[in-house]
């Protein structure tokens, strides 16, 4: 991403309260609480998800995990931001972990499709927010 590391920290920040399925519940101590929905999603419908986000800034990382679900089985991952080399831009890495609920035939390979698209468009969203066009 081309903007600084702090930038993108603040952008991940935001991004809690970017969006009307979105929403910052709580903060404290760098630990946040966001309630996510995930509306229509097939064979599925509607998801509610609540999560904890932990700030761990020493480490450049924000950890976060499932409180409850209205189906999740678990949700969770870690952002992780590391100087480019260019020693401008920052380097953002997201991993998510997600199991939907769901037991259909081929549910794992359906989820990491979804799971792999909402991470591509959580880091473009996040680009955004730092400023980078």
């Amino acid at each position: 991403i081309h903007a600084p590391m702090a930038k993108v920290w603040q952008a991940i920040q935001a991004r809690r309260n970017s969006s009307a399925n979105r929403e910052e519940m709580s903060y404290k101590k760098n630990e946040a609480v966001v309630h996510e929905r995930f509306p229509a999603l097939p064979r599925v419908g509607d998801i509610d998800c609540t999560y904890e986000e932990d700030e761990q800034q020493t480490a450049n990382r924000i950890e976060y995990h499932m409180v409850n679900s209205n189906h999740f089985r678990e949700f969770e991952g870690c952002y992780q931001l590391r100087p480019a080399a260019d020693g401008v831009s920052t380097v953002l890495a997201l991993t998510s972990t997600v199991d939907p609920g769901i037991r259909i035939p081929f549910w794992q390979s359906i989820a990491r499709a979804a799971a792999e698209k909402s991470v591509r468009e959580t880091l473009q969203e996040i680009a955004v927010l730092a400023g980078d066009r």
